[in-house]
């Protein structure tokens, strides 16, 4: 009935964007049929395909158009499919025995997407980055550490407003999942690429207490010495407490004062020495 209502451009049109959950699959198949070389609508049948459980439909119908996709189309398709393989994956029982092998081709997939998010191609597109995120994202929720560093950075340069908040982003990603040192990095790639010092010095506490968090005080402590020399005013008036326990480092940074450690735990000692007098 809508086929005789509308013309086809406008049927297809109003299909895209209308809510997702109002399409059938059936309906969109059948739309599909008479528009073949539509690459969203072929995209949001797949989507439809994955929502019900689809996964085998869902290859099936990107299948003929793969070869013609452009870049972001080509990237967006194959990260769709990747979301099938991880619902398969997920919905193997606990002690199956695929179980492994299945995650490092999931790993292996992700790779793959890593290098299509490369391609120069992306730069522009609208779906590109939202596509590219999500990616970057999942790398780090599966442990693929040096991808996502590789995606956000890839991040920044297709949305360079937004480059150290692609980088703090990946830093919280990172921390949730208790990898510290890499939130660490992620924030001080953040602080390199923030525009103002408030920014800069907001980056470098939370790598500091990302460090921390993970009881890495000495790396806290050597990451300090090696950037608050360089760029003082990223702690100026600024009192970094790395832990309220014995034995840590306090680094205190002022106006014409440098870096200075201190140890609490003697701080404590002399205390104690000093009330006993």
């Amino acid at each position: 009935l809508l086929v005789a209502i509308y013309p086809q451009q406008t049927l297809t049109r109003r299909i895209l964007e209308a809510p997702e959950g109002r399409l059938t699959e059936a309906y969109l198949a059948n739309l599909l049929r008479t528009d073949p070389a539509n690459p969203q609508l072929r995209l949001l049948l797949v989507r439809r395909q994955l929502a019900a459980g689809l996964y085998d439909g869902a290859r099936a119908t990107l299948s003929p158009a793969e070869g013609a996709l452009d870049a972001p189309t080509r990237l967006e398709a194959s990260w769709l499919i990747w979301q099938s393989e991880e619902r398969r994956y997920q919905a193997l029982p606990a002690a199956s025995a695929e179980r492994s092998a299945k995650l490092a081709a999931l790993r292996g997939g992700l790779n793959e997407l890593g290098a299509l998010c490369a391609a120069a191609e992306l730069a522009g597109a609208e779906a590109g980055p939202a596509v590219v995120a999500a990616i970057a994202r999942k790398a780090i929720e599966i442990g693929e550490l040096a991808l996502a560093t590789k995606l956000f950075a890839r991040l920044a340069e297709l949305e360079r407003g937004k480059s150290d908040l692609w980088s703090a982003e990946a830093g919280r990603l990172a921390l949730a999942r208790g990898e510290y040192r890499a939130a660490a990095e992620f924030f001080m790639i953040a602080r390199a690429h923030a525009l103002t010092l408030a920014d800069q010095r907001r980056h470098f506490v939370a790598a500091m207490r990302a460090l921390q968090s993970g009881d890495r005080v000495g790396e806290a402590l050597a990451l300090a010495e090696r950037e608050l020399p360089a760029a003082p005013a990223l702690a100026d008036d600024l009192v970094l407490r790395l832990a309220d326990q014995p034995g840590l480092v306090r680094i205190d940074i002022g106006p014409g004062r440098g870096l200075v450690r201190r140890d609490l735990q003697v701080e404590l000692q002399a205390d104690e020495g000093a009330q006993a007098e």
